[in-house]
């Protein structure tokens, strides 16, 4: 009986280290997409203040919509794993 619970207490502490490891990059992941976000949204907006050279500035501001695209896509696929293939179709779609 000893071994036993001995053997669980291992395993719980297995189980909430992952949890807490998972939490982890979520937080990381989330800081990260919000920052990736804000900058390209700020340089999209740039862009668009300054829209001189409109034949390059199209191309230029479709790249840079990648950013918060894929940043986004990567945290929800990250966050809901079982639904991450529906996270990719839009992206993929705007690819």
């Amino acid at each position: 009986l000893s071994k036993k619970s001995h053997h669980q207490s291992v395993i719980d502490h297995r189980m909430s280290d992952e949890i807490g490891r998972y939490d982890y990059a979520l937080l990381i992941a989330g800081i990260c997409t919000v920052i990736a976000i804000c900058l390209s949204l700020h340089l999209v907006q740039r862009h668009l203040k300054n829209y001189v050279k409109p034949q390059r500035q199209r191309y230029v501001l479709r790249i840079i919509w990648m950013v918060p695209i894929y940043a986004l896509d990567s945290f929800l696929s990250l966050c809901f794993i079982n639904w991450a293939v529906l996270f990719e179709v839009p992206r993929d779609c705007y690819e």
